[in-house]
């Protein structure tokens, strides 16, 4: 019956091996002798060198020891990781159903397996200290719309708006949870649907006062998808737009000032030349006929002095800096307020 044993794994492909209640090796796989660099027999068999080379590597004999003493039944199985140099190997043990008191040990190397882990480990450590680092707010959304992960810049946008908590206490709530009501909703129904696969991507802008001033964030919610394309969740981005704001509302007034000049010009080349002829033909009248009563005369002046006025007003235009609307009448149109820095004064 041994002999038969030995014979059968003999030829097991795998390195397997039968050892006895005292770690002795009974029977074994070609394979598991050239695990252990054992080619040929030289005097002893395979079986005896075998036995020395375990008995030699103390880490395995202990292991093999605490998982021999752990198994409960004919049925129960131990596993546990080795290395040998730089091969890794997941090692199983369980009874030998043909053989009382045997066990049977199977070493499967796990190394390129283990490699790949390491690697996607590293890579995501990796990505993990990118997105903790960057300027950009980031938290991925499950298909329950609850957070699983969240970097540094995305909870310092939630303490701005108010809400001051840690990494964990984030991980596994959703946002309108978390947050007000305001940006809370707003981003939570920004991922909605790309979660359900309405759109692959959605964006929203948005201002929120704060105690430190008005904050604007852009916020963009980009479909997250497995290995096999299907949507597993959202991408939460968050950008702050504060200072980009200001600036294009200061490009904005810039333009505006440039269109008030450019009136301006027209108004200079178009109004103040007929202007001019108005106000020294009003003045030669006046000069010229001294005959007139006070009242021609009165008019005239006023003619001259509302000339004045509009060549003062153009050329207040021109040289405006800051553009103030207020309203012309109650609930009405509302008009450029062209002496506010002379009132300030």
């Amino acid at each position: 019956m041994e002999t038969a044993i030995q014979q059968l794994l003999h030829q097991f492909p795998s390195p397997l091996m039968m050892v006895d209640g005292a770690l002795e090796v009974v029977a074994c796989s070609r394979r598991a002798a050239a695990l252990f660099d054992i080619r040929r027999p030289r005097g002893a068999g395979l079986e005896a060198r075998l036995s020395e080379a375990l008995a030699a590597d103390r880490e395995l004999g202990d292991e093999l020891a605490l998982a021999t003493a752990r198994l409960g039944g004919p049925e129960a199985e131990e596993m546990f990781s080795w290395r040998r140099d730089e091969r890794r190997y997941e090692v199983r043990v369980w009874g030998a159903p043909f053989a009382e008191g045997a066990f049977l040990v199977l070493f499967a190397d796990v190394t390129h397996q283990h490699i790949s882990e390491e690697i996607q480990l590293d890579a995501r450590h990796y990505l993990e200290h990118i997105l903790a680092n960057i300027s950009l707010g980031v938290a991925v959304l499950n298909q329950d719309l609850k957070i699983t992960f969240i970097n540094r810049q995305q909870l310092g946008y939630f303490e701005k708006l108010g809400v001051r908590l840690g990494m964990t206490e984030a991980i596994g709530a959703t946002l309108e949870a978390l947050l007000p009501a305001g940006p809370g909703v707003q981003w939570q129904s920004l991922c909605l649907p790309v979660v359900r696969q309405e759109q692959d991507n959605a964006q929203l802008r948005q201002h929120y006062p704060t105690q430190a001033g008005e904050l604007v964030l852009g916020a963009s919610a980009t479909a997250l998808r497995d290995h096999r394309g299907e949507v597993v969740g959202a991408i939460l981005v968050c950008e702050n737009l504060t200072v980009q704001a200001r600036l294009e509302q200061e490009l904005l007034r810039m333009e505006r000032l440039a269109v008030v000049g450019q009136m301006v010009v027209a108004m200079n080349h178009e109004i103040n030349n007929p202007l001019g002829i108005i106000a020294n033909s009003a003045q030669s009248l006046r000069l010229l006929h001294p005959e007139f009563d006070e009242k021609i005369a009165a008019k005239l002046h006023t003619i001259e002095a509302q000339v004045k006025r509009i060549a003062a007003v153009t050329e207040r235009l021109r040289t405006m800096t800051e553009l103030k609307a207020e309203e012309y009448i109650a609930d009405g149109p509302k008009m450029i307020d062209v002496w506010q820095d002379q009132q300030a004064k």
